[in-house]
């Protein structure tokens, strides 16, 4: 079989361009571009069931996505390192720490930026 045979493909260049794909799709609808799935899927009929359902995935993720998440605008201020549990640096790693937002059995999560 050649390497140019559209149907033989290894795995990761399968994921590859299966990746290139859905992010070039989108970018265009990020645009506000109308996308036409049937269009790239004829285009590419190897990888056109995979990318069918990965991108019907993606829609879905983005509508609970944007139905679940409120729009984030509140101004952050970081947090004094005396408004911290001791031992709590205000900056780590290139991060500086605003608030707690949580903590169990695992640990102390912080909104962080």
């Amino acid at each position: 079989m050649l390497l140019s045979d559209k149907s033989f493909m290894t795995k990761p260049i399968r994921d590859q361009q299966l990746a290139s794909l859905l992010d070039q799709l989108h970018r265009e609808e990020r645009k506000g571009q109308r996308i036409d799935i049937d269009r790239v899927a004829s285009e590419h009929p190897e990888l056109a069931p995979e990318l069918r359902e990965l991108w019907a995935t993606a829609q879905f993720v983005g509508t609970v996505a944007e139905q679940s998440t409120p729009p984030f605008t509140e101004k952050l201020k970081p947090v004094g390192a005396s408004e911290l549990p001791d031992g709590v640096p205000s900056k780590l790693e290139g991060y500086e720490i605003y608030e707690e937002l949580g903590r169990g059995g695992m640990g102390v999560i912080y909104r962080a930026r």
